[in-house]
C-alpha cells in the first residue's frame, strides 16, 4: 500500500510547478503598475511647414503632482493627407492645409495644429477677422507679425500666421500702417492723426497725443528706434528723431494724400501718393523735392532697396 501511495504521489507535480502553469510565478516580481498621469503636453502647440519640410514635436507626461515622468507616446495625424507623423513625433508636411496632431499616453492626450503651405507661390490664411486690414509687419523671424485695419483692428500672430489673436488697440479709428523697430516696440498710424505705440510686441497699445495733426495718416517707417516718419493726407509728412517724444510736420506742395514712405538709412527717403506724386529727401526729411513722374495714377506704397533704388506701386483700382 505504501508503495502504491508512493508511486501515486510521485506522479503529482510540485505545487510551485502547478502555480507556474497557472501563471502565478512565485519566483519573479510582478510588473509594477504605470504611474497615473494628470496630463500630457505637446510642444510646439502650433507650427507651419512647407510641403516636404520636417518638424520635430515633443511631448511631456505629468503625474498627479504635475511632475514630468517618463512615458511612451502614441502620435496621430488628424489628416494624413496634410501631414504625416512618425512614432517619435517627427512631422512631415505633405499638402496644403491645416491638421490636428494628437499625442496620447496613459489615457491623456494633447493636440497641436500644423499648417502646411506650398513650397512656392502664395497661399491663403485665416486672419480671424472679417474687417478690412490695411497694413502688416512681420519680424525677421517670420513668425511674429501684426496686421492693422478698420475700426482700430489689430491682429497679432506668433506662429507665422497659423493663428491670430485680436488684442485691444485703444482706438476706434481706422489704422492704415504699422511698423516695428524691435521685437517689442512698434507704431501704428491711422485716421484723425492717430499714432499708436506698443512696447510689448503689440499686446497692448497707447495713443501718442503730441503729433499735432488731425489728418488721416497712411504709412509709417522707422530707420532706427529713434528716427521715424509718418505720411498722410494733403501732402503731410511728420518726423520724429527722439523715439516719438516730439514730432515735427511739413507739407509737400500738393493737395494729394501721401500713401507710402520708405528710407535707406536715416537720411535718404522717398514718399509717394495720389496723382503719381513722388518726393525725395536726402536730409532726414527736413526738406523734400517732388520729382517728375510718368503717371498720374495714385501711388499706394514704396520700398527703398538702397541709396539710389526704390520701387513704388500704384493702385489697381
Amino acid at each position: 500500500m505504501r508503495r502504491a501511495i508512493s508511486r501515486g504521489l510521485s506522479g503529482l507535480l510540485p505545487l510551485a510547478a502547478l502555480l507556474a502553469l497557472a501563471g502565478c510565478d512565485t519566483n519573479s516580481n510582478p510588473t509594477a503598475p504605470a504611474v497615473p498621469l494628470s496630463r500630457v503636453a505637446v510642444n510646439p502647440a502650433v507650427d507651419t511647414l512647407r510641403v516636404g519640410e520636417f518638424s520635430q514635436f515633443a511631448a511631456t507626461a505629468f503625474d498627479t503632482l504635475d511632475n514630468p515622468v517618463p512615458a511612451s507616446f502614441h502620435w496621430t495625424s488628424g489628416d494624413p493627407q496634410v501631414c504625416a507623423v512618425s512614432t517619435t513625433g517627427r512631422v512631415q508636411g505633405l499638402a496644403e492645409g491645416t491638421a490636428p496632431l494628437v499625442v496620447q499616453s496613459g489615457g491623456k492626450s494633447d493636440t497641436a495644429w500644423v499648417t502646411v503651405f506650398p513650397d512656392t507661390g502664395w497661399f491663403r490664411q485665416t486672419s480671424g477677422t472679417t474687417l478690412e486690414l490695411n497694413g502688416v509687419f512681420f519680424q525677421p523671424d517670420g513668425r511674429h507679425g501684426v496686421a492693422v485695419g478698420v475700426a482700430g483692428t489689430v491682429m497679432r500672430t506668433t506662429d507665422a500666421g497659423a493663428t491670430w489673436t485680436r488684442p485691444p488697440s485703444g482706438t476706434g479709428f481706422n489704422l492704415n500702417g504699422v511698423w516695428f523697430t524691435t521685437a517689442s516696440e512698434g507704431w501704428a498710424v491711422g485716421n484723425s492723426g492717430t499714432v499708436m505705440h506698443t512696447v510689448d510686441g503689440g499686446q497692448s497699445w497707447s495713443r501718442i497725443l503730441t503729433v499735432g495733426e488731425g489728418d488721416a495718416l497712411y504709412d509709417v517707417w522707422f530707420a532706427t528706434p529713434d528716427t521715424g516718419w509718418v505720411v498722410g493726407a494733403s501732402g503731410l509728412i511728420v518726423r520724429t528723431f527722439d523715439r516719438g517724444v516730439t514730432w515735427h510736420s511739413t507739407r509737400l506742395p500738393t493737395t494729394f494724400a501721401i500713401h507710402g514712405v520708405a528710407f535707406s538709412g536715416t537720411r535718404d527717403g522717398w514718399a509717394v501718393g495720389g496723382g503719381g506724386v513722388i518726393a525725395g529727401t536726402d536730409d532726414r526729411g527736413l526738406t523734400w523735392s517732388i520729382v517728375p513722374t510718368p503717371t498720374i495714377q495714385a501711388l499706394e506704397a514704396v520700398w527703398r532697396t538702397g541709396p539710389v533704388t526704390a520701387w513704388p506701386c500704384r493702385s489697381a483700382r
